[in-house]
């Protein structure tokens, strides 16, 4: 079978899958079947995703060579052989993005299903619910997706405000992927939702005086 490619240029070839997963949000679709012909093609037709664009001529732009001694801009028109290509080149990339999301979503689902209280309560939490909110925060950062680790310790410090064991964890994990300032950051954040924590302090002072500053422990918490 012809690759598309070779009918059109590469750069359109990437517009077309920019439109489909613009028109097909990969991250709102989770079937249960691997019917992704009728996901693509349901939603819109050939037509809708491979467009020519007119391209504007003024006063004889019809020469072959204008005033300035340029050739005028053309565009390639799509190959009609094209269509089938695309479609088969499409389905087959859509099917990749379905199968991947398919992957995450089942992998972090034991995670969320123990969610029981996303949001901030002055009441405990229960141990299995922190020891949850670990092994998910350990789990993505072996995946390694800095947005998905930033996104999910946030998540997690809106029901474990009170709990410096994450604040401690997100600011050395900051510290690690986006530097000293961040980390700071964090350990500021983290004493401003539970001011007067000793393990905080401790940590704050830690990381302040393995960057050079001394007794800062003193300046946090004056006895």
């Amino acid at each position: 079978m012809c690759n598309p490619i070779d009918l059109v240029s590469e750069e359109e070839l990437r517009e077309v899958f920019d439109v489909v997963r613009r028109k097909c949000d990969v991250g709102k679709l989770c079937m249960q079947n691997d019917d992704i012909d009728e996901v693509v093609f349901g939603l819109m037709s050939i037509d809708q995703v491979i467009i020519e664009e007119p391209i504007e001529q003024t006063a004889g732009a019809g020469d072959a060579v204008d005033s300035n001694g340029t050739q005028p801009k053309t565009r390639k028109k799509i190959h009609p052989e094209a269509v089938p290509h695309f479609r088969t080149e499409i389905l087959a990339q859509r099917y990749r993005w379905h199968k991947e999301t398919e992957a995450m979503i089942i992998a972090r689902m034991p995670f969320e299903d123990q969610i029981k209280r996303p949001y901030f309560h002055v009441k405990p939490l229960e141990c299995e619910q922190l020891k949850n909110w670990r092994l998910y925060l350990d789990f993505e950062i072996v995946e390694g997706d800095e947005r998905r680790i930033t996104v999910l310790f946030e998540r997690c410090l809106i029901a474990c405000a009170l709990y410096d064991q994450f604040w401690t964890k997100y600011a050395r994990w900051t510290q690690k992927q986006r530097g000293a300032d961040a980390a700071r950051e964090v350990y500021r954040r983290a004493q401003q939702h539970i001011p007067g924590n000793v393990r905080v302090a401790l940590a704050f002072s830690a990381f302040e005086e393995s960057l050079g500053m001394k007794k800062f422990f003193d300046f946090l918490l004056p006895i």
